[in-house]
């Protein structure tokens, strides 16, 4: 399988912060990616974009650009899914990545992960490693049609909501040929769930049950004082994607932490490392996104104990050595022109 069998996306903001974690997942990917160093890559901007980013991410790092309109205002999460807006030409697979998404090592295992399990999986995706749902067998009951015995099939013991899979959405590959189904459950199902943990006055009963589950789900014994199926509304969006996947019958395969590394807790499979970086805010906490490269946190993480922290530094100090230009795999691959939504 080459790279031009996957086209890797990723869904854009047109912020200083975001720019720089654009900068450095095209740099680590072009230096670090191995097989996908030359993979076609489409930065979708939700809205508008900055065109002295853009050409920049053009010109060093053979991104195409697109501009879409943003899905929602009130469900931030929801613009995730203008990833499935990029035209893929011909690729067989669309490799998602977050914009705080690094590349630490050669991921020709995950393409051949692609290609010995692709034909039976449409959806390789990491499990989440913390809770976001109480009840969850009743929601996905509810949404996705699910019975008891299907839902015991599906169990998994790297799920800790009932052993029912919720997933992490930083890194994942869906095949094109379930794209188009995929892209219109997706949202409805997120506008679905997050109206079904609403508290409204026009029923007593929903509104005392959703008020009472917000006061207690994070204590220790929520278990025990949930009422019902229960989820913060800012989670929704990650409920809705196996609530879609398995409603659609989209057949799934798990990512091991190393394929969307985010904590030291986090650990899913035997094999050890870093492939793809996560580095989310609420776990590297001194890292000032739009100050990514100047090293304020320099110090504190490559003394650090947290590997993930320690692989954020080495990238980075790379990255600034090497003045944020990438030497390509292939120097004789020409970049792909930029293409631009109409203003």
């Amino acid at each position: 399988m080459s790279g031009g069998d996957v086209h890797v996306v990723v869904v854009a903001e047109a912020t200083p912060g975001v720019a720089n974690m654009l900068r450095l997942l095209g740099w680590s990917l072009r230096t670090r990616g191995g097989t996908l160093a030359n993979a076609p890559v489409t930065a979708v901007f939700n809205e508008r974009e900055d065109p002295e980013v853009s050409r920049e991410l053009t010109e060093r790092y053979g991104f195409r650009t697109i501009v879409r309109p943003r899905i929602s205002t009130s469900l931030r999460f929801t613009n995730k899914w203008n990833c499935l807006e990029a035209p893929l030409g011909g690729a067989r697979w669309m490799l998602f990545l977050d914009w705080d998404i690094a590349v630490c090592a050669p991921l020709d295992p995950l393409l051949h992960r692609l290609r010995t399990e692709g034909q039976s999986a449409g959806f390789f995706i990491s499990p989440e490693f913390t809770r976001q749902a109480w009840g969850l067998r009743g929601i996905l009951k509810k949404h996705a049609g699910l019975t008891d015995a299907r839902l015991d099939e599906i169990a998994h013991d790297w799920y800790p909501a009932d052993r029912m899979p919720v997933f992490n959405t930083g890194v994942f590959a869906l095949r094109a040929d379930h794209i188009d189904a995929f892209r219109r459950e997706i949202v409805p199902m997120c506008d679905r769930l997050h109206r079904s943990m609403r508290a409204t006055s026009l029923n007593p009963w929903q509104w005392l049950k959703v008020q009472w589950n917000r006061r207690h789900w994070k204590k220790p014994d929520a278990d025990r004082r949930i009422v019902g199926s229960f989820f913060p509304r800012v989670h929704a969006g990650q409920i809705a994607v196996p609530t879609t996947i398995l409603k659609l019958g989209i057949p799934s395969a798990l990512l091991t932490h190393v394929d969307n590394w985010r904590a030291p807790t986090c650990r899913f499979g035997d094999e050890a490392g870093i492939r793809l970086l996560h580095y989310m805010g609420s776990r590297f906490p001194e890292v000032d996104k739009a100050r990514l490269f100047d090293g304020h946190y320099f110090e504190r993480f490559e003394n650090s104990d947290n590997e993930g922290w320690r692989a954020l530094v080495e990238l980075v100090r790379a990255y600034n050595a090497a003045g944020g230009v990438p030497h390509r795999a292939d120097p004789d691959r020409a970049d792909p022109a930029p293409v631009h939504s109409p203003r």
